[in-house]
């Protein structure tokens, strides 16, 4: 950025060897398909194919080798960090056969983990040349600012369009399911409900309830932008990274200055959008750097990063060490920011809680959910999916060897950056066209855009016209943006990844590919000019691809093949499910994909859904009510540390007690509404439910203690206005009333 020609410590020049050309079409298509598809679908399996075809990338790189001879094998520190925290996730899944998890997410996540090391090796194969680098900054580029246009659509617009077509059909489809539910439902009237739902499948509706709630509060409350990603906190990870890069090619560029001022403020209007803080204060963060390249004198500018990073630990550990001297004095009433960081605190000391009792193997890939629950703090609302902070994300999912190795990585980054060069390697490639693209990497690109809007076309019957918009603006936007990328130096990517880091120790998502990859892309970008570790052989080729077709066949066996026949046999039952004259085939078809997927408690619980809504359309029939909860057990067997299985048969056996007042369903749904609060303590539901069959199955004592506990968690709620973890004025007074029944 100013006149410092000084050169980085102990980095060799760079191998300019342009790579095959189908590996960058390849890694180009890849990741922009990864970057279409909702981060947190990774662990629920959706994104398998991407992972499946993912692992073919080692492939590519050894043919390439065969066929280039003079080319070398780039391998260093970073990629044996990654593979360190891969590894421990396989350790993490093998301990959950010993002592039982929900393996179907562990398999999904450890087979992502082993796709995104096959990725980040062929990117690192890749990236060695200026013209590469410059190629895929700027797909990161083009990509980001097209989600950030979508962004500010959905705040302005979309969703209000959105809530009002969602409001029109919602009644509908609540008046079906309840008859459903009640009494079954004719031909016509399941035609009608199938067409519902792939109405709000195209609106990206949730349809079970607790995420359908969600989704409703989003729409009535807030306009927050998601983009595809599903997560705001996740697209304002990616946004903080576009205001650097933006900002830094508008100091870097004398021409077309207003074009990156534009792409600028639109990217600060959708990150204001998002109120995702961690995202605003790494932004913050992120120009203070940028501020340091360009204005700090040549002599004082590795002692000033230094300074800034030191500094910035110290403020951040004392504000972490105050906020958990004062968790308990902070209420809805003080400042956004307070509260925010005393969820995090909540969030982290939970997590904590939950690690120290496993601190080897965390909580097993996919699993942290179901265990941070019987840890997480009384006055802590979110049923989270990660512990909001990148190491602890990764030590519950991979154990304490995948943190290790995940802190040494950031330790070695933050070491370079010190030390590195202030304008190192900016490059003065011309960028050259190939037709109306400018290169590999977005060729790849238009082929994943124009491949995932006919795959939905196809499958659905919907047109997504998000993606249209893509296919057309990326082209354009990369014509625009060219010349940017290729004078961004390494210093300001590396700037890039310490900002995506701040934002993942607050926010998290380390589990979540999407998110991890487009940080993987910004170390390769910035290590591109590290010297290569080995000569290519034909044994280390026959390595290569031996160990591709490995990961391939065994993720196929364990995890692609079982996941996509449960999916279609189920998929089949449940469209079968509201008419009740094909409840044998139903059936059938819901026990196929038991068998299909061993791993999966899904298939169960719907099953049970299954049986108990038949049974109450005839309560006579008893066996389909022991079928129902035969199958929750089933379930349970398969996610052992989640509370749902439990809650689900106690408000099961709570329901018919209400029905026909046999004193048996009582005592069963105090049961298992014990067990449920073993496995979730201070959860509202849970605990006035207890009371209430605790008090009906002549138990006093537990009624009196559960009613006592649901108060408790509804004051505290209403002091740090949680307001959806309040009972309703109903249940508080039963509560109320089954006190003083007591005293």
């Amino acid at each position: 950025m100013a006149t410092d020609r000084e050169s980085t410590p102990s980095v060799a020049a760079p191998e300019e060897h342009d790579p095959w050309f189908l590996l960058p079409i390849c890694l180009g298509g890849l990741l922009t398909w990864r970057w279409m598809q909702p981060v947190e679908s990774a662990i629920l399996g959706e994104t398998l194919w991407i992972a499946q075809v993912s692992l073919l990338l080692p492939i590519l790189c050894a043919i390439w080798y065969w066929k280039d001879r003079t080319a070398s094998i780039v391998w260093s520190w970073w990629d044996f960090c990654l593979w360190l925290v891969i590894t421990g996730h396989w350790c993490s899944l093998f301990w959950l056969f010993s002592t039982g998890g929900q393996l179907r997410s562990a398999f999904n996540l450890c087979w992502e983990w082993t796709a995104i090391g096959c990725t980040f090796f062929a990117l690192r194969q890749s990236v060695r040349s200026s013209e590469a680098r410059s190629d895929l900054i700027r797909l990161l580029l083009v990509l980001g600012v097209c989600m950030a246009g979508l962004g500010v659509w959905q705040h302005f617009v979309s969703y209000r369009w959105v809530l009002a077509d969602y409001q029109s059909i919602q009644q509908s489809y609540d008046d079906l399911m309840n008859k459903a539910d009640s009494r079954g439902l004719s031909r016509l009237e399941q035609q009608e409900l199938r067409s519902l739902q792939a109405e709000f499948q195209t609106m990206n509706v949730p349809l079970d309830g607790s995420s359908r709630e969600m989704f409703e509060r989003r729409l009535a409350d807030n306009r927050q932008p998601v983009g595809r990603w599903a997560l705001t906190n996740s697209l304002g990870g990616w946004l903080a990274i576009l205001v650097v890069l933006f900002a830094a090619g508008w100091l870097e560029n004398s021409g077309r200055r207003s074009v990156l001022l534009f792409g600028l403020a639109l990217v600060l209007v959708c990150l204001w959008a998002t109120h995702s803080r961690t995202a605003q204060v790494a932004t913050v963060i992120g120009l203070i750097l940028l501020g340091i390249e360009r204005w700090a004198s040549p002599g004082r500018v590795r002692m000033l990063r230094l300074g800034f990073l030191v500094s910035l630990a110290i403020v951040g550990g004392g504000a972490i060490l105050w906020g958990i001297g004062g968790i308990d004095q902070i209420d809805f009433t003080s400042n956004f920011a307070l509260r925010s960081l005393q969820f995090r605190l909540q969030y982290w000391v939970g997590s904590l809680r939950a690690l120290f009792d496993s601190p080897w193997f965390g909580t097993g890939p996919g699993n942290f959910r179901q265990v941070y629950l019987h840890y997480k703090l009384p006055a802590s609302s979110e049923q989270i999916a990660d512990p909001h902070n990148a190491w602890l994300d990764v030590w519950a999912n991979g154990g304490l060897s995948a943190m290790m190795a995940t802190v040494t990585a950031c330790v070695l980054f933050v070491k370079r950056y010190c030390n590195s060069s202030r304008r190192a390697e900016v490059s003065a490639v011309e960028v050259t066209f190939m037709g109306w693209l400018s290169s590999p990497w977005f060729l790849g690109a238009e082929i994943a855009l124009v491949g995932a809007f006919l795959t939905e076309l196809i499958t659905t019957g919907y047109a997504d016209w998000e993606l249209v918009a893509f296919v057309v603006a990326v082209p354009m936007l990369d014509a625009v943006l060219k010349k940017t990328s290729a004078n961004l130096g390494t210093v300001i990517l590396m700037i890039c990844a310490i900002v995506l880091g701040v934002h993942l120790m607050g926010a998290g998502g380390m589990e979540m590919p999407g998110i991890v990859l487009i940080g993987l892309c910004l170390v390769a970008a910035a290590m591109g000019t590290e010297k290569p570790c080995c000569a290519v052989s034909l044994s280390k080729d026959a390595a290569l691809i031996a160990a591709s077709l490995l990961f391939v066949s065994l993720m196929w066996i364990t995890t692609t093949l079982p996941v996509s026949r449960a999916g279609r046999l189920l998929e089949t039952a449940q469209s079968n499910m509201y008419g009740g004259e094909r409840v044998v085939v139903t059936r059938k078809n819901f026990l196929q994909a038991t068998e299909a997927d061993p791993y999966d408690p899904e298939p169960w619980r719907v099953l049970g859904e299954f049986e108990y809504a038949i049974w109450q359309t005839d309560p006579d029939q008893v066996t389909f009510l022991k079928s129902a909860m035969e199958a929750w057990q089933e379930a349970f067997l398969r996610d052992p540390h989640a509370y749902r299985d439990h809650f689900r048969r106690a408000e099961a056996y709570w329901s018919a007690f209400e029905q026909l007042k046999i004193l048996e369903y009582a005592i069963k749904a105090e049961k298992f509404y014990a067990l449920a609060n073993e496995l979730m303590p201070h959860d509202e539901k849970i605990l006035s439910g207890w009371a209430l069959a605790a008090e009906a199955a002549n138990l006093p004592e537990k009624s009196h203690f559960a009613a006592k506990k649901a108060i408790e968690i509804h004051e505290l709620s209403r002091k740090n206005g949680h307001w959806e973890k309040m009972l309703s004025d109903e249940k508080y007074e039963e509560m109320k009333n089954l006190l003083q029944d007591v005293e």
